[in-house]
């Protein structure tokens, strides 16, 4: 009887291991993705070099890249702000966006990461 408790009490603990284990190899779910912007300088053969590459869980999604106010317009718009020089996956575009903080791009990203 003692040799069934111990070995019950080992099974559950082995099961206890597994279930943790299979929980940290498990893939992430499709929540929100963590957005991190780590800064770079771009050689864009202009002024404006300041950018970012923008990871969301780690993997690289765009690069941004400050751009000045020379006065420039697009679509009657004056240009400033961040650029997204290069966007993967989900946040490639063919017309690149302007965002005026990097806050409103780490939004933008996380709501196109985050469709189905």
């Amino acid at each position: 009887m003692l040799r069934m408790k111990i070995a019950l009490r080992d099974l559950v603990r082995v099961k206890r291991q597994m279930h943790a284990l299979s929980l940290r190899n498990s893939k992430p779910s499709r929540s929100t993705p963590v957005i991190e912007c780590r800064p770079i300088l771009v050689n864009t053969a202009s002024p404006d070099e300041k950018g970012c590459l923008v990871l969301a869980d780690g993997r690289l999604v765009a690069v941004l890249v400050r751009v000045a106010d020379t006065g420039d317009e697009r679509d009657g718009e004056r240009l400033s702000g961040w650029q997204m020089e290069a966007g993967f996956g989900r946040c490639a575009m063919s017309v690149p966006p302007l965002f005026d903080t990097l806050a409103d791009a780490a939004a933008w990203m996380r709501m196109h990461l985050s469709a189905e």
